[in-house]
């Protein structure tokens, strides 16, 4: 695969992966809230609501431990992501995930592709339309090039690897992979 296919892909499978976990977030959360609501407490609670701590607490704990599974759920499926654009043992940032993508592959293109020797630069655009306004974020992705070892996965002798994604303004470059 070239750069920019591989770009493609990427924001593609990101995009999946942060609706699957922003989507699983709210179901966990409305659980909590309805089991709330059960006891006649709203969300988020308030003191004078909490007349059983003891059974807030059952609530709450239950909460916090179905919490930390999905949270390493999510992020066991954020690594696969790493694992298949990334050489292995690529140090990432800790997932982040929200309602809104970072990448979104209908509202993101690609504007430009370099590539020298063994290294490329593709740089995208994301333009959110809110209405109101566009508002427009650039990414550039970082990528390498090795060849020469057959790789029984891809069936590839030659591949690109994911190195980097900045997040670009007029500030700065920001890490964002």
């Amino acid at each position: 695969m070239n750069p920019e296919t591989i770009v493609k892909s990427f924001i593609g499978d990101y995009f999946y992966w942060n609706n699957k976990a922003f989507t699983q977030m709210e179901q966990l959360k409305a659980t909590f809230e309805a089991a709330l609501l059960s006891m006649g407490i709203s969300y988020p609670p308030t003191i004078e609501q909490i007349s059983d701590i003891a059974q807030f607490g059952r609530v709450q704990s239950q909460n916090a431990s179905k919490n930390a599974r999905l949270l390493n759920e999510i992020t066991a499926e954020y690594k696969k992501i790493i694992k298949k654009y990334c050489r292995p043992g690529h140090y990432h940032l800790d997932p982040s995930f929200g309602n809104d993508s970072n990448h979104h592959p209908d509202e993101e293109v690609i504007v430009s592709v370099v590539v020298a020797d063994d290294t490329a630069i593709v740089k995208t655009e994301r333009t959110k339309d809110l209405g109101f306004m566009k508002h427009i974020s650039d990414y550039e992705f970082y990528l390498s090039h090795e060849k020469g070892r057959w790789n029984f996965v891809t069936f590839e002798k030659e591949r690109w690897y994911l190195e980097q994604v900045y997040y670009v303004n007029e500030e700065g470059r920001y890490e964002s992979l």
